[in-house]
């Protein structure tokens, strides 16, 4: 198969008009063009720089002007992608998450609860719009059982046997701790930090959030040192 070189406004014009089922770009352009539908790329000719919103974790350029939208108690909530930012209400956010707790949403899956008009003027979820390879790409990296991840599980059962699945940091070290000596698991001198860096690593509470799963929640905000399991 030939490879064809095109600029990142153009790559995200091709992945803003994806359908369901389609996980190339040769599948999406090859139905654009049975379909004479090309010329609705023709405004993006390549030369022009992003200004938009990029997310580099999973390839997704959302050009400059891109808008999104939702539904928040009974409201019509619309951000839009400028200079590197999410602009909602004269407010920036830095990132989806941060966009969607500025809004007054919470932590959450950010991709799955905002939206967007596709070219026929259809209600999609921004996460249709992710490049299936790059999100591949990341779950192929998490698949292998690394003693990141190990922890990761020990934090998270260690969670799920505290009471209402929270707790203050003081009852989830002894938790994980059961945990991982009756696994026969180390419990290194480390072992606190460790716990600390893993509920901050994967959690949009957090400003160490990493961009992953979004696994644990701060109740009381932060430096309160109390945990939830979401």
């Amino acid at each position: 198969m030939r490879q064809i070189a095109v600029s990142l406004e153009l790559f995200a014009k091709i992945w803003a008009l994806r359908q369901p089922g389609e996980e190339t770009e040769n599948a999406i352009l090859t139905r654009l063009l049975e379909e004479g539908r090309v010329q609705k790329l023709e405004n993006y000719s390549g030369s022009e720089a992003v200004q938009g919103f990029r997310d580099l974790r999973h390839d997704v350029v959302f050009p400059e002007g891109f808008e999104i939208f939702r539904k928040l108690k009974g409201q019509d909530v619309r951000a839009r992608a400028t200079a590197s930012t999410w602009v909602c209400a004269g407010e920036r956010y830095g990132s989806l998450n941060a966009l969607s707790r500025g809004v007054g949403a919470g932590s959450e899956n950010a991709w799955v609860s905002w939206f967007f008009l596709d070219a026929d003027g259809r209600r999609q979820q921004i996460a249709t719009l992710r490049n299936p390879a790059a999100v591949a790409r990341r779950a192929s990296t998490t698949a292998a059982p690394s003693d990141e991840m190990i922890w990761l599980d020990d934090v998270v059962a260690g969670l799920k046997r505290i009471e209402d699945r929270r707790g203050l940091l003081a009852d989830i070290y002894r938790s994980v701790e059961g945990i991982r000596r009756a696994n026969d698991r180390s419990w290194p001198d480390s072992a606190e930090p460790i716990i600390r860096r893993t509920l901050e690593e994967n959690s949009s509470d957090s400003d160490a959030f990493k961009g992953g799963a979004d696994l644990f929640a701060m109740p009381y905000g932060k430096g309160a040192g109390f945990w939830a399991l979401r």
